[in-house]
């Protein structure tokens, strides 16, 4: 991998790493504070607003990534991309926003979920604002390849969230309390990363027309796919979610949602693999160079098999006794959902480059048919289980949906013409795991403390988990060199 693409990704990884330690501090805390009912609710409100901020987002975020990074250099094509994309979301999101408060008004809200729901939407549209403003500032940054700017923001932006937010919900504000502050965090940010781009962007470029050669209507196409193709994504994120608000009530759902935020774990690099991989690659499908894409795309694959398969065998082994100590003994039934949930995060870890390698293409859709169809899969599952199974069924469903993005993207990707197994040694990936998991899981039997278990076992999992990857060839100490020298490189 180019030094480039390695000091972005260590830029993003490192402020998720952040977020998420950040993250793990907060969400215990705020989960106790509000209890299983209130924090179900909440997660009915931000499953809500994850499909709302696609939409209103209206492929802004990905715009602006995939078509500053084509000609970065230019002032006058950086002023008229951040331009137009501003006043087309501007535009998006008043409508949206208009949309929500006459929702509220008439009381959809209210009648889906309950009374307390139209106060949590008025809150949600403001957020909605907040994060477009937020996203259009980092979009911008990352696609100048300013990384090391736009990333930490995230992170104190979590960090304002989770002090407003605990505070707020201590004196006695519940939801309405924490949605005040993501409001808060997200604002403070969006003027932070103004202040970064001052000196690479002109920002009255907002007012001013656009004067490039490129067509506005290829941008907008380009934003119209990614906006179906990012609502196809949320609807795997948050299907379980509402159904289960609606056929199982508040507690059930903050169990589940508990689980997922867990499972999630896994995505960390590779999420940050995939926002790297569009801007970075969008120049590589630009310059032609298809088998470079095919031999980055199969080798990431590789390592997000790798990495995901150890995070999957330490939390399944250490399942219980992380649940039980990060959200406390009444989370216990959470425990399920989240082994059932786990194979299939780890087929979406790896779908996730593979997607944003064919979305710098621009070949959206291809991509689109492939995403529609695991969607249309989850679904059908979810809607076929949760009555029967709850959120056991929830998990089942939502597991198999997103292990299906896998096989589906790989096949979008051979038709978009690059071939992400092309350096897979898929035989010796799944040797390394299945040596190394009876040895992790023993280990974990054997410790009698939790807090020992979660101090003792991902270590020692980590240095087997590598010594076995070598042996077994599924890395090479070539590619360990050449990832180490990268990475000193971009320090």
């Amino acid at each position: 991998m180019s030094s480039r693409i390695i000091r972005g990704f260590l830029s993003i990884v490192g402020a998720r790493i952040g977020a998420i330690a950040v993250t793990m501090v907060i969400t215990p805390l705020l989960v106790r504070a509000l209890g299983s009912e209130q924090y179900g609710e909440y997660a009915v409100v931000t499953s809500s607003l994850g499909i709302l901020v696609v939409l209103m987002n209206a492929g802004m975020l990905d715009g602006l990534r995939k078509f500053l990074a084509e000609n970065p250099d230019s002032r006058e094509w950086r002023n008229n991309i951040f331009g137009f994309y501003f006043r087309y979301s501007a535009s998006i999101s008043i409508i949206g926003t208009l949309l929500i408060l006459s929702a509220v008004y008439v009381g959809i809200p209210q009648k889906l979920f309950g009374e307390q729901f139209g106060i949590y939407f008025v809150l949600g549209a403001f957020i909605l604002i907040g994060r477009q403003l937020f996203q259009l500032s980092r979009g911008t940054l990352m696609a100048l390849s300013l990384e090391s700017l736009s990333e930490p923001l995230r992170v104190v932006s979590h960090i304002i969230f989770g002090v407003i937010a605990l505070a707020l919900v201590n004196v006695g504000y519940g939801v309405e309390g924490v949605l005040l502050g993501r409001i808060v965090a997200l604002l403070t940010i969006f003027l932070s990363g103004l202040y970064f781009l001052r000196s690479s962007i002109t920002l009255s470029s907002v007012v001013d027309r656009f004067s490039l050669d490129i067509k506005r209507q290829k941008l907008v196409t380009f934003s119209v796919y990614s906006v179906a193709l990012s609502l196809l994504t949320e609807s795997l994120y948050h299907t379980d979610i509402l159904l289960l608000q609606t056929l199982a009530g508040s507690s059930t759902t903050g169990y589940y949602k508990a689980a997922l935020v867990v499972s999630e774990f896994l995505w960390f690099a590779p999420v940050s693999i995939q926002t790297v991989f569009l801007h970075t690659t969008a120049t590589m499908w630009e310059e032609g160079h298809t088998e470079q894409i095919s031999n980055l795309a199969s080798r990431t694959v590789r390592y997000t098999l790798l990495l995901s398969l150890l995070l999957c065998i330490g939390l399944a082994s250490l399942s219980s006794e992380f649940i039980t100590l990060y959200y406390g003994a009444e989370f216990q039934p959470s425990v399920i959902p989240l082994l059932l949930l786990l194979p299939g995060t780890v087929g979406f870890s790896v779908a996730r480059p593979i997607f944003s390698i064919g979305q710098a293409n621009g070949s959206l859709r291809v991509l689109l048919l492939a995403t529609g169809s695991a969607a249309l899969i989850n679904l059908v599952l979810n809607l076929a289980l949760i009555p029967t199974y709850g959120m056991t069924g929830a998990a089942i469903a939502t597991s198999i949906g997103y292990g299906s993005m896998l096989i589906f993207h790989i096949y979008a990707a051979r038709r978009i013409g690059f071939d992400p197994l092309e350096d897979i040694r898929l035989l010796r990936v799944l040797a390394t795991g299945v040596a190394v998991a009876p040895v992790i899981y023993g280990l974990s039997v054997c410790i009698d403390s939790s807090i020992l278990s979660l101090v003792i076992v991902p270590p020692v999992g980590l240095v087997l988990f590598l010594i076995l990857a070598l042996l077994f060839g599924s890395l090479s100490r070539s590619e360990v060199g050449s990832l180490w020298s990268n990475v000193q490189s971009s320090i």
